[in-house]
């Protein structure tokens, strides 16, 4: 997926999705103090420097060049490299560490970039994630194909969101040993009256690409205003949020 972020409003108003990714750390068995890590789709870096706080010898590598400019901007004692997860090649490491970033591989690349992550893992390698499960904002989604239909659009998902026998075959295909598994719905505060419109318009930018502004701004309004009901409450916004969180070793 050819993603465009805005690396500043992603560091400012998004902070939330760093604070889950912590939630994966403790999965990370610290067998020796010259152990080498890899964080996958880095973002702004926050999540490297904690793996890095934590003793591991830490690269973070992202796809998306603002990203790479904004993590080397706040963490200029860290190792970042613009990358993407499907062809990166390292000298392999002990730990490859990812959040909420593999929903955005396109599903057609999701073996070959299972098998390159296996390739870069030494013997006995750790490989700790989470990403979207398959009922992952599927009211906002079912929302959206109703909005776009009401100016004679299609709305296309441009997730991928696997269910747990999918990606458990996935990761078996590659040779992995799944270790740990949770499937989880997590409910995600994101706060103020404009939190769900703000949502939108960082992390569903594909979809809108060829459509007018001014359609673009009803089709959103008009989703706000299907969600809020489910949604909303108390002047915050909670979406439905599902996850898969994993834990694979490379045997």
């Amino acid at each position: 997926m050819n993603m465009k972020w805005n690396a500043k409003k992603y560091t400012d108003k998004f902070n939330i999705i760093t604070k889950y990714g912590e939630d994966m750390l403790d999965l990370i068995d610290i067998k020796n103090d010259h152990m080498s890590c890899i964080d996958l789709g880095c973002g702004d870096g926050k999540l490297t420097q904690k793996l890095e706080n934590m003793g591991l010898k830490t690269i973070g590598i992202d796809e998306s060049e603002d990203q790479i400019k904004q993590a080397c901007k706040l963490h200029p004692n860290l190792t970042f490299k613009q990358d993407n997860a499907v062809t990166f090649k390292v000298n392999p490491v002990d730990v490859i560490f990812s959040s909420a970033v593999f929903h955005w591989i396109n599903q057609d690349k999701q073996q070959e970039m299972i098998q390159n992550i296996y390739n870069n893992l030494k013997d006995d390698g750790q490989f700790i994630f989470e990403l979207g499960g398959s009922d992952n904002t599927r009211q906002i989604h079912e929302a959206l194909h109703i909005s776009f239909k009401k100016y004679n659009l299609t709305y296309e998902n441009p997730f991928y969101f696997p269910s747990v026998s999918e990606y458990t075959q996935i990761l078996e295909n590659a040779g992995f040993k799944v270790r740990y598994l949770i499937n989880f719905k997590r409910p995600t505060l994101f706060e103020g009256e404009d939190g769900m419109k703000q949502w939108l318009e960082m992390f569903l930018s594909i979809p809108f690409k060829n459509i007018p502004e001014d359609i673009k701004d009803k089709i959103i309004q008009n989703t706000v205003e299907i969600l809020k009901p489910q949604q909303y409450n108390e002047g915050n916004w909670y979406l439905d949020y599902e996850r898969l969180r994993i834990k694979a070793i490379k045997e």
